[in-house]
């Protein structure tokens, strides 16, 4: 059996799925962006937030190394979670990452301090479906971007 897909209007391959902790009592159903290029499943902070996840609680991560280009910050360790695929045609238990959202302030001045100007940017990723379940399952990905769909076919 195949699970099925959805191609966002900017080109992101998104898949439903349900998220259990298997330390805390939190669950539910979840969006998560497929993402080759990650080595590890994340509780994106909206989707913890949204669910209950204990956010300020989860331990920070001890484990190897992670290499990555598009975020910046320390990773934190939600714990063992069962994530559901499709009408249960992928279930794995996978250690599941965190990351805070992070907060970006800049502050100009220009002639002694005439014109200031201050931006704040938050950066918070969503919740991303990593090589680690993708390997795990030996699952082929599928995507037409001409009809805006795919399938995650575990082998």
């Amino acid at each position: 059996m195949a699970v099925r897909l959805r191609i966002t209007s900017d080109g992101r391959v998104e898949v439903d799925g349900y998220i259990a902790s298997l330390d805390y009592d939190v669950r539910g159903a979840i969006t998560f962006l497929v993402d080759t290029g990650s080595q590890k499943t994340i509780l994106g902070p909206r989707d913890a937030e949204t669910l209950g996840f204990p956010a300020e609680r989860f331990p920070p991560y001890t484990g190897p190394p992670l290499i990555g280009i598009g975020g910046k910050g320390k990773p934190f360790d939600a714990g063992p979670c069962q994530i559901v695929l499709g009408d249960a045609e992928i279930v794995e238990v996978e250690q599941v990452l965190y990351f805070r959202s992070e907060k970006e302030v800049r502050v100009r001045t220009r002639g002694g301090g005439a014109r200031r100007e201050r931006r704040e940017r938050v950066f918070a990723l969503p919740s991303l479906l990593g090589t680690d379940i993708l390997r795990k399952r030996r699952c082929v990905l599928q995507v037409n971007y001409g009809d805006s769909t795919g399938e995650l076919r575990p082998q």
